[in-house]
């Protein structure tokens, strides 16, 4: 029974690192198609600063364990949402953040 439960372990901790190890690059022209072309790329900079997996698994934990950060990951496929960003980006403290840091 011992030798199952610790195969079955093994399985399990085999199959979650591997789970994290598929991650899916958008090409760099992904900005290209959208009308919030600066915002687009500013969250796909931001987004590189962090190693891919460990973001993958930070997104996977907050969505499975978090009731709120799953409302918020749902609103960002929401018009309204769309709709929220185009202002941002539209926004000249927004334009004004972007050149201080850039």
């Amino acid at each position: 029974m011992l030798k199952i439960f610790t195969l079955l372990i093994l399985c399990l901790w085999i199959s979650q690192g591997e789970a994290h190890r598929k991650v899916y690059f958008e090409p760099l022209n992904e900005c290209e198609d959208t009308g919030t072309y600066q915002l687009c790329q500013d969250f796909r900079d931001i987004r590189n600063l962090i190693d891919a997996n460990t973001l993958v698994y930070y997104i996977s934990y907050g969505y499975y364990k978090d009731k709120e950060f799953r409302k918020a990951m749902e609103f960002i496929k929401t018009d309204q949402f769309q709709s929220v960003s185009q202002q941002i980006a539209d926004s000249s403290v927004y334009q004004k953040l972007l050149k201080r840091f850039s």
